[in-house]
């Protein structure tokens, strides 16, 4: 079963393009801390943190899926 679930992850970790996410993550903190200056609770941090990276990881995914019509390799037309 772990095996199982590690296998998902690894297959899902390339769709969630884990650099943009990161710098994404990283923007809606810094606004976050900008905004609410001190932000000094570390509960609410880890909270931001992981709904930030859930929810943006999560929209990646779907983007991914919606568009891989669009991502595919153009077709050889010239051999008609």
């Amino acid at each position: 079963m772990k095996k199982r679930l590690f296998e998902k992850i690894r297959l899902f970790w390339p769709l969630t393009k884990s650099l943009q996410t990161g710098l994404l993550v990283a923007t809606g903190m810094a606004g976050y801390m900008s905004a609410r200056c001190p932000a000094h609770n570390l509960g609410t941090m880890l909270g931001l943190f992981f709904s930030l990276l859930a929810s943006i990881s999560g929209s990646t995914i779907l983007n991914m899926w919606w568009d891989r019509d669009i991502d595919l390799p153009p077709q050889n037309w010239s051999k008609k």
